[in-house]
């Protein structure tokens, strides 16, 4: 499923390093390649930074919406 045409760059590239590096196939390479994309820029950090504060919103909201559905 292709992300929103509507993200900007920054943001796009850190949701897939966030499923990546929380995916089963997370490695030292992939750790080292997360580390230098997260370096590169201010732009990139706070991108992952945004991605990570949503991801959180989401876990925090998502368990009264399954108890509701179950």
């Amino acid at each position: 499923m292709p992300l929103s045409s509507d993200m900007d760059e920054p943001f796009r590239a850190a949701v897939l390093w966030m499923v990546r590096l929380r995916s089963d196939q997370e490695d030292a390479a992939t750790l080292r390649a997360f580390s230098r994309w997260i370096e590169r820029s201010t732009e990139h950090r706070r991108a992952y930074a945004r991605c990570e504060a949503l991801w959180l919103m989401i876990q925090i909201a998502l368990p009264p919406v399954i108890g509701r559905v179950e």
